[in-house]
């Protein structure tokens, strides 16, 4: 009888203790990653094609609040032309990876072009998962805290 009472007690004194553990807060914050543009836009958030690589600024919101101008980049097939205005590019999408904290901006060519993509990575985002997607923008959420 005694073994029995003090197996309860040790088992009621580990739950009591793992659900304090579980109350502790998690606080989460929104980030809204807007794709650069191939061709129209502002000139500074434009992709270049230099060639050996695609880069271009995009923009990063946390909570709502223009944060920062993150480089997306990536690798021009062989059917990319240089200047990209030509290829009549389009955003087509936007993904998410939670396990790398990648970022990626889908392009589709109304001229026949070559389609590409480019990327970011943001480490802080490692876990997160989609909000919201549509053609040229993601927005994501983020928790950090007690698990």
């Amino acid at each position: 009888m005694k073994k029995q009472m003090v197996l309860g007690l040790s088992l009621l004194t580990t739950l009591a203790g793992m659900s304090f553990a579980s109350a502790a807060p998690v606080h989460s914050t929104t980030f809204r990653f807007e794709c650069p543009n191939a061709s129209s836009g502002k000139p500074s958030e434009r992709l270049t094609n230099y060639g050996t690589y695609i880069s271009g600024m995009g923009e990063e919101n946390v909570n709502g609040a223009k944060k920062s101008h993150p480089i997306f980049r990536g690798i021009p097939g062989a059917l990319v032309p240089l200047d990209l205005s030509t290829g009549g590019y389009v955003h087509a999408g936007t993904l998410f990876n939670e396990k790398t904290g990648r970022v990626t901006c889908l392009f589709t060519s109304t001229t026949g072009s070559e389609n590409f993509n480019v990327s970011y990575v943001a480490e802080n985002l490692i876990g997160g998962v989609i909000v919201k997607t549509d053609n040229s923008a993601i927005t994501l959420k983020a928790f950090q805290g007690a698990k």
